[in-house]
């Protein structure tokens, strides 16, 4: 049985952002889980409400 220091949700933009800050400070012990077929196929590759913000408006459009 392998053991970790950490385990992260979710493999997505922050779930990533996550391991790889932890990995940059030396946590090496950090698994991710991703219930989806790849890392960021689940909610952050459907995100759009970045979009709809900034865009949203004619004004912004232009």
């Amino acid at each position: 049985m392998e053991r970790y220091d950490v385990v992260i949700v979710g493999g997505g933009v922050i779930g990533a952002s996550v391991a790889w800050h932890l990995a940059a400070r030396g946590c090496t012990r950090v698994l991710v889980l991703e219930a989806g077929p790849e890392p960021g196929a689940g909610s952050t590759g459907r995100a759009t409400g970045g979009f709809r913000v900034q865009f949203g408006s004619e004004p912004n459009q232009r």
